[in-house]
């Protein structure tokens, strides 16, 4: 289902994305944390180009207890782009280009692919945020 739902997401098609990203985490336990953390990531960016800002903003606030509770390096980056995307989406820059930096970071320190995949990931979504992430960098 998150497969479909990235293809979904790449073709801009943020209704399926969501609706995929959706149905894949009602079939994940919540105590799978490590396993929900990829479905609430894309949810988080589907629901933000559909500017629905209250359910991308809960799924973001799981995907960030997530982050705390498992506390590893690549989750922390992934909440920290999580909300730097949705900073971004809502014409929040200041906040956005924080989150992004700290994604950067966390994702350097995991090593070079994490960087390669969120500037991918940002090449994919917003208008001009491969830009200002890559430049961060």
């Amino acid at each position: 289902l998150l497969g479909r739902a990235e293809i979904a997401f790449d073709r801009g098609d943020y209704r399926a994305a969501e609706e995929l990203a959706s149905r894949y985490l009602r079939h994940v336990p919540t105590q799978n944390r490590t396993d929900r953390a990829s479905g609430l990531d894309l949810l988080v960016r589907a629901l933000s180009g559909l500017a629905e800002w209250d359910r991308a903003k809960t799924a973001l606030a799981e995907l960030s207890d997530i982050a705390t509770l498992v506390a590893t390096i690549p989750l922390r980056g992934a909440a920290s782009f999580a909300e730097g995307y949705v900073a971004l989406a809502e014409g929040r820059f200041d906040a956005a280009r924080k989150h992004l930096e700290d994604a950067v970071d966390l994702f350097v320190q995991s090593g070079a692919p994490f960087v390669n995949r969120l500037c991918h990931r940002c090449s994919r979504g917003l208008r001009g945020l491969p830009f200002i992430v890559c430049t961060i960098r």
